[in-house]
């Protein structure tokens, strides 16, 4: 079982094998909520500077134990050997966890189903956020005109659309879920001075094709001081795009 009950980041030598195979799995509590394929995507470029580096198997959802996870295969070279790694990666809320089985290429099918049934029995119970999560929501919930970038629309049951313009027009916009929190340190905010929220886009449409967003996940920061407009300023704390939001009544 995997829990989230120390909030450093550990790492777990689950089992060693002949032929320099290794099982583990990493947890880590992060400043921003976590969504388990951009927790791959910035491994993935990690590993493409590595020596020999070539996927193997392309990352894919996949389930294990009712829970969602993203695996992927890939090999290296690690002191001149032929390495292959599977990895595995879930997130919920802020808590990341990433399980692995790396091996030298020669013993790497050899040893691989033993570390699939142990990988396969993780049973995941990682403290929920909704208390939090629902603090925010009052905030969040309703329709906001972002000026030039858009018109965003929060819902009571967890979803958003993020329009193009006030005209919500289908065929130009991003939508999926989103989260939120009354607090979060990484930004300063101390509950009743921000709220801190996350995009998890399933669906991007351009003249009314369907694509897919340049991202897994968009994290915001709005400060909950109105501007005298009537309008609160909302950051994109990777990007450090900063928005203006005026809520529609």
């Amino acid at each position: 079982m995997c829990n989230g009950s120390n909030h450093a980041c550990r790492l777990w030598e689950c089992g060693r094998h002949e032929g320099g195979s290794l099982l583990g799995i990493s947890c880590s509590r992060e400043s921003f909520y976590q969504q388990p394929l951009d927790m791959l995507n910035i491994s993935r470029q990690i590993c493409a500077s590595y020596a020999g580096y070539e996927e193997v198997e392309e990352p894919a959802a996949i389930s294990v134990q009712g829970e969602e996870w993203y695996e992927w295969v890939y090999k290296y070279e690690e002191n001149g050997v032929a390495t292959v790694a599977l990895q595995r990666f879930y997130g919920k809320n802020y808590y990341a966890y990433t399980m692995s089985y790396i091996a030298e290429e020669q013993s790497y099918e050899a040893n691989k189903g033993e570390a699939l049934k142990v990988m396969n029995s993780a049973t995941m119970s990682v403290p929920n956020n909704d208390e939090a999560e629902e603090k925010a929501k009052e905030f969040l919930v309703g329709e906001w005109d972002l000026g030039d970038q858009g018109y965003l629309v929060m819902n009571e049951d967890g979803t958003y659309f993020w329009y193009m313009n006030s005209s919500k027009d289908e065929k130009n916009m991003h939508k999926g879920v989103y989260h939120g929190d009354a607090t979060n340190d990484a930004v300063g905010f101390k509950e009743g001075e921000g709220i801190y929220f996350v995009l998890f886009p399933e669906a991007l449409y351009v003249d009314g094709k369907e694509g897919k967003t340049s991202a897994a996940k968009y994290d915001y920061a709005v400060s909950m001081t109105k501007q005298d407009d009537g309008t609160y300023q909302m950051l994109n704390p990777t990007t450090f795009a900063l928005y203006s939001m005026l809520k529609q009544e």
